[in-house]
């Protein structure tokens, strides 16, 4: 775990990164968040950035998770996919229970992009095997067509 810079962004290995200093400071009071992150949520193919913020003399706070994850097709033209978790308010502990309550959904995200994705390449797969057999099976009929009929045209 270390600190996001923008050259890490690019890199997906399936970790969680500290997206600013202050996020780090407070990882201990986060090691539940990040095991449920590291281990709960589909790992080796998503990382995820947390970032926290004070605001007004540490009274309020603005704790986010950033999910990335890079699938190899391209699902909707995009490759790079992000789902957020973010929470504003006043007390530390509510924000660590409501990023513990969703991160079950951050499985149920990435199962919904392999699904599409799965479909999207299957119904490409399946467009191009058929045009490919209807073209070869069209100049199969083409050359029994000439062999039988060579001097008639043959209208169907």
């Amino acid at each position: 775990m270390r600190i996001n810079t923008d050259s890490q962004s690019v890199d997906f290995k399936g970790r969680v990164y500290y997206s600013n200093l202050t996020a780090r400071q407070y990882a201990p009071q986060c090691r539940q968040i990040i095991h449920q992150l590291k281990h709960h949520t589909v790992n080796k193919s998503l990382d995820h950035f947390l970032s926290l913020n004070f605001y007004n003399e540490r009274q309020a706070l603005f704790f986010r998770i950033v999910t990335r994850y890079k699938h190899p097709h391209k699902v909707n033209g995009v490759d790079t996919h992000e789902y957020e978790i973010a929470y504003a308010g006043r007390n530390f502990e509510d924000a660590k229970e409501y990023m513990l309550d969703n991160i079950p959904n951050i499985r149920n995200w990435k199962y919904k992009i392999d699904l599409t994705s799965h479909h999207e390449v299957n119904t490409e797969n399946m467009q191009t095997t058929l045009v490919s057999q209807k073209s070869k099976y069209t100049n199969l009929w083409k050359r029994i067509r000439a062999f039988f009929y060579p001097d008639k045209k043959f209208i169907p």
